[in-house]
């Protein structure tokens, strides 16, 4: 199971990635990483519609539910720049 020093160190190196890709990354990271406290995130919102029509619609944020605890809650915090996505740990 991925770390918190390990998830922090893989954000960072998603910088060079298609948006799309870089999502998709995002979201596989944090499905690992909440897997030690048995939560399962959802990928729901835009960006579900976005894998659904194969990028003919584009969104800039990652909306995720689970049943386990609301990841709003969570030590992950993200932010828009501009027209690119950041993602860090705190």
């Amino acid at each position: 199971m991925i770390q918190l020093n390990e998830l922090k160190r893989e954000f960072a190196e998603l910088g060079n990635l298609p948006k799309h890709e870089r999502m998709m990354e995002i979201c596989a990271l944090l499905t690992e990483y909440f897997q030690k406290d048995n939560i399962k995130p959802i990928i729901v919102g835009g960006l579900s519609v976005e894998i659904y029509t194969r990028n003919n619609y584009s969104t800039y944020d990652i909306d995720l539910i689970t049943d386990g605890i609301t990841l709003a809650q969570a030590p992950v915090r993200s932010k828009r720049m501009g027209a690119s996505f950041s993602a860090s740990v705190s």
